[in-house]
């Protein structure tokens, strides 16, 4: 069974999928060398790039890179399934346009994972026990000092150390 595995930080995934008896293609974000031990194709966007922008900074190039990728292997090679590790509608599109199957989370459901207020109230809705969390900082007097997160995303990007809350931007 040819499988093909799409993503950042993939590597793990790729060597579990050869160890497991398939044959694996991967397209990636980073050129991790590994991917070349355990992949029958490697194509990744840092292949012949060295970049200084993050990761953050090139989404729209990188996003542009992962659906042309995609759409180049799924004509040339006989995938039966996509491991897809990047949040995007246009995988489920291009893989139903060539009968292949995409395994994993829906897009729709990781889309609403990364809302922050959604995971805020789940946690505390089933029990699990999480820091305190304000959506609104309005009236809200801070003694000590915070750490401020945008509602949307994931990977870290906008977090900030926040020591005193009157010098916070509106």
């Amino acid at each position: 069974m040819n499988v093909l595995i799409i993503g950042n930080y993939i590597r793990q995934i790729v060597e579990s999928a050869y160890k497991s008896g398939f044959n694996v293609y991967s397209i990636s974000y980073f050129n991790d060398r590994d991917l070349y031990l355990y992949s029958r194709d490697v194509k990744a966007y840092l292949k012949d790039i060295i970049e200084t922008r993050s990761l953050f900074e090139k989404r729209d190039d990188v996003r542009r890179f992962f659906e042309k990728s995609l759409e180049e292997f799924l004509s040339k090679y006989k995938i039966d399934i996509v491991v897809p590790k990047v949040n995007e509608e246009y995988i489920e599109r291009i893989c139903s346009k060539y009968g292949v199957k995409v395994i994993g989370n829906d897009y729709k459901i990781l889309r609403k994972l990364q809302d922050k207020i959604f995971i805020y109230n789940f946690c505390e809705e089933v029990g699990i026990r999480v820091p305190k969390f304000f959506s609104d900082l309005s009236g809200v007097d801070f003694k000590r000092k915070i750490i401020v997160k945008p509602r949307y995303g994931s990977g870290g990007y906008f977090i900030r150390f926040v020591e005193n809350i009157t010098k916070l931007p509106k």
